[in-house]
């Protein structure tokens, strides 16, 4: 019997926690270009300054419980957003976004260092 790894492998699929957190990411691509309806961007904190201290769009907000603050979307989408490249962060398309995210190990981006729900699972 194969294990999980080696049937996502033969099926050429990524993970389930890679693609959740692939949706979050692409979610945190509409919200920084306005593509996602008004309701998800109030959500999100946006930085607008004209200089780039920590090269990220969205500072990682301040949390006072871990289930609901840390494990919750408010807190790993701008986290997330923060450690990928630059590059794939300043895409030009939805798109073209879409097919880099795709190919990531988004596991290997987190280094271990997350401990949400979705990486823990």
């Amino acid at each position: 019997m194969a294990d999980y790894d080696e049937l996502l492998s033969k099926a050429k699929l990524p993970s389930l926690v890679d693609r959740c957190l692939q949706d979050i990411l692409i979610l945190m691509y509409k919200v920084k270009n306005l593509l996602a309806p008004k309701h998800i961007c109030d959500i999100f904190y946006k930085q607008f300054k004209n200089y780039d201290l920590r090269n990220s769009d969205f500072p990682i907000p301040r949390f006072n419980t871990v289930n609901y603050g840390k494990h919750g979307i408010r807190y790993l989408g701008p986290y997330l957003w923060g450690k990928v490249d630059k590059d794939l962060r300043n895409k030009t398309s939805l798109r073209e976004f879409k097919k880099a995210v795709q190919a990531m190990n988004l596991t290997d981006v987190l280094d271990g260092r997350c401990s949400c729900y979705a990486c823990s699972t």
